[in-house]
């Protein structure tokens, strides 16, 4: 494919990326789905054509989201870790043990998770009062439901990507070559 057909690619994947942030001000309750549908969008990216073109279309929809979405708190979602996640998913699944990937992974899932709290907390989204009221235990266990909702994410968005790589992909291909 060449140049400016990625471009073009990226272009179209930004708008859609774009069109779900915006969404979350009509379906606030939607406000981790949509931006982890917008994060599979690059994904497509990855597979036909280069990482580069991926994350230039996170980082647009990042940037976009950040400025016109109206749940900030969504666009936050996004851009420290739904929006990255799947492009950077296929280099842990690289590693030659499955151990060692899903340490990786979660470890990246754990410290992202530290950010947007700190972040949020930051920009006002978050009262970091009601977070240290809380307590330990429940923290723990909140923790552990989050990690177990990754666990999830992680595997349905492999389920996604071998769906596109089967299903989609051969009836879309000539589009992209």
């Amino acid at each position: 494919m060449k140049p400016l057909s990625k471009l073009a690619f990226c272009g179209i994947f930004t708008a859609f990326g774009v069109i779900l942030l915006l969404m979350t001000g009509l379906f606030p309750m939607a406000e981790f789905a949509l931006p982890a549908i917008a994060g599979l969008l690059p994904v497509v990216l990855v597979i036909e054509s280069e990482k580069k073109y991926a994350f230039l279309v996170f980082f647009a929809t990042a940037v976009l989201g950040a400025m016109l979405c109206p749940l900030k708190e969504s666009a936050l979602y996004y851009a420290a870790f739904l929006g990255f996640y799947p492009i950077v998913k296929s280099t842990f699944e690289q590693c030659k043990s499955r151990i060692t990937e899903w340490l990786c992974k979660i470890s990246l899932f754990a410290v992202m998770a530290v950010l947007i709290v700190a972040a949020g907390c930051f920009l006002g989204f978050f009262s970091a009062a009601a977070i240290f009221a809380m307590g330990i235990p429940l923290l723990c266990g909140s923790s552990l439901l989050f990690l177990a909702a990754f666990v999830v994410y992680d595997v349905a968005v492999s389920r996604l990507i071998s769906g596109y790589l089967f299903l989609l992909r051969p009836r879309i291909s000539r589009f992209f070559h």
